[in-house]
């Protein structure tokens, strides 16, 4: 259990976890976490430096159509959620009311673990938000999946996940007050700007807005996660409006998410296709 809400993780909906591999295990160094089938929805974590992680979520093999499957027959791969654990789920779902975010329970029931959503129709932020309270129970490693590859690489940071959202302000209120976070690096510019918000070194979002991408890139984009940031070990994030006004990486057709790399000195190192 923690004692003070953090960032753990973002979960990417794919076909089959087997899609993420090459890139997130062999060429990003991720360990394998837990997971396992739940039913409707089987997830896999992988994670990378202190422990931040990504969650692969691919539908379950109970036979009935689940979240998985709508979400992926309405959009194809993508990111599905943003997870935070909180030590105290009813202060998280206060928090959330008192900002006029109307909470959600969760549909999956275990002994000692409470769960929160948060709607995207509810942020405006183009995807779910996620609280759990646990007892550290389901943190447990897992076996490996059978044919889960050796990784290539060392395991790297993840430096952020960027998320495009209607107003910097307002999530950072929910953000600092309610999950605890702490702006690290602030620009609120007449466009919107963008804020770094961090949970410990590598447990970050960058938050921005459709008009600050507008005026950096040229184009505005849509709100949700805009790409996720990868760095060799050990890496500080680099300059958020230096990175912003870069080109937005590809979206990896089996991700349905941009992913990048920077080198140690906070320049691209390569796109990951």
């Amino acid at each position: 259990m923690v004692d003070r809400p953090i960032f753990d993780h973002v979960a990417i909906a794919v076909h089959r976890w087997s899609d993420g591999f090459d890139l997130l295990v062999h060429e990003l160094g991720g360990v394998w976490g837990r997971g396992g089938d739940a039913g409707e929805f089987a997830p896999g974590q992988l994670s990378y430096e202190h422990d931040m992680k990504v969650e692969l979520l691919e539908p379950g093999r109970s036979g009935v159509k689940g979240f998985v499957d709508r979400f992926l027959e309405r959009q194809g791969p993508g990111a599905h959620h943003l997870t935070f654990k909180v030590p105290d789920i009813e202060r998280f779902n206060r928090g959330c009311e008192s900002h006029g975010f109307e909470v959600m329970p969760g549909s999956l029931e275990l002994a000692d673990r409470q769960e929160t959503f948060v709607h995207p129709r509810q942020t405006g932020w183009g995807t779910l938000l996620q609280a759990i309270q646990d007892d550290g129970t389901y943190d447990a490693v897992t076996p490996r999946p059978e044919g889960f590859p050796e990784a290539t690489a060392p395991q790297h940071a993840l430096v952020w996940v960027a998320v495009v959202i209607p107003d910097v302000s307002d999530a950072l209120s929910l953000l600092t007050r309610v999950l605890d976070g702490t702006v690290i690096a602030l620009d609120l510019g007449p466009a919107g700007g963008w804020a770094l918000v961090e949970w410990s070194p590598a447990r970050r979002l960058l938050l921005t807005t459709t008009g600050a991408l507008a005026s950096m890139r040229g184009h505005a984009g849509a709100v949700g996660v805009d790409h996720v940031l990868f760095g060799r070990p050990g890496t500080p994030p680099p300059d958020p409006a230096g990175w912003l006004a870069r080109p937005l990486p590809p979206v990896l057709p089996l991700l349905g998410v941009p992913i990048a790399q920077m080198d140690a000195g906070g320049e691209p190192d390569r796109v990951l296709r």
